[in-house]
């Protein structure tokens, strides 16, 4: 005799080892044939009690999903939960989770700097004559540009 108290549930879980700041995720995962009826992303500081990242996604996704989380979020699981649908046999499949830390998945922003170079000499003389003026170079006028 066995009972149940919900759903059955199929996860994959990443120990990111220590506790660390996760500002950006990158997920792929797939139930095929429809075996899930929803798949949820969650944390945990300890691998017990755990948080809902997002909103659940279609369990059809086969791409990837790029999710930010700003603020970033500290954790040591990240957890892939597919909530799975009735029946006597379904396959769900989780293949990437990528976690970037604060700096986020393309990382530190390089500083702005000034160009040493001006408009002009950017473009070349022959690219602003007729700047504004709707002016093309077969019609330029004697002393005119």
């Amino acid at each position: 005799f066995a009972a149940r108290d919900g759903p059955c549930c199929e996860f994959a879980t990443v120990d990111l080892g220590e506790v660390a700041k996760v500002s950006a995720l990158t997920i792929r995962h797939w139930a095929g044939g429809d075996s899930a009826a929803q798949t949820l992303y969650e944390s945990s500081m300890d691998g017990s009690a755990w948080t809902l990242i997002r909103d659940p996604v279609s369990p059809q996704l086969l791409g990837a999903l790029d999710t930010e989380l700003n603020p970033p979020l500290s954790c040591r699981y990240i957890r892939v939960r597919h909530v799975m649908v009735d029946r006597v046999s379904a396959k769900v499949f989780v293949w990437e989770v990528t976690a970037w830390d604060e700096r986020g998945k393309y990382g530190e922003r390089p500083k702005a700097a000034v160009n040493p170079v001006n408009f002009r000499d950017l473009v070349g003389v022959n690219g602003i004559w007729a700047w504004g003026n709707m002016g093309w170079s077969n019609l330029v006028h004697t002393g005119w540009g």
